[in-house]
């Protein structure tokens, strides 16, 4: 669990695919995905965010404003393998009734914090549509470098950015 000072991010459970579900297949929500996500998709991410939790001590998270009670969103870092380095995915979406209330980056900085603490030799990247300007503005906030631009095959051939956060110690 990683708490801030407004929002809780924690681990998925079985009761949290309702609320999930609102989100991932709200069209303005997931506007810069392909689609929205379908029951079993839904079902699916929390499953491998349990899966990722157990693996790596870190994964997707729901992410809940303090003041609201309510999950606001999804966040979290999804391990990946980039030959022959562990990096970490950071990814950020909050429903779209929340946005531009600065919980994406409040999520994001508690989200690399607690990265770099337990991992601390390991790559931080994160992607988004060239033309997704508040995840842009979001990265570079962050301290991100965009080091690729590429058309994402996991988004119907998108032109996407890389962004990365690279570790002193991974160089």
């Amino acid at each position: 669990m990683i708490e801030t000072r407004r929002l809780l991010l924690r681990p998925y459970g079985a009761a949290d695919y309702s609320r999930l579900y609102e989100i991932l297949t709200d069209p303005a929500t997931m506007i810069f995905w392909p689609r929205s996500f379908t029951p079993d998709e839904v079902q699916a991410w929390i499953v491998k965010s349990g899966n990722d939790h157990k693996l790596y001590g870190i994964g997707r998270m729901a992410v809940f404003s303090k003041e609201k009670q309510i999950q606001i969103g999804d966040a979290g870092l999804v391990a990946i393998k980039i030959s022959p380095q562990l990096c970490f995915d950071l990814g950020i979406i909050i429903q779209k009734a929340y946005q531009q209330k600065g919980y994406g980056t409040e999520a994001a900085l508690a989200l690399l914090d607690h990265a770099q603490a337990k991992f601390p030799k390991c790559n931080i990247e994160a992607n988004m549509p060239c033309n997704h300007e508040a995840s842009i503005r979001l990265a570079e906030k962050l301290g991100m470098d965009k080091c690729d631009e590429f058309r994402n095959p996991r988004n119907c051939g998108t032109p996407t950015y890389r962004y990365r956060v690279v570790s002193s110690d991974a160089i």
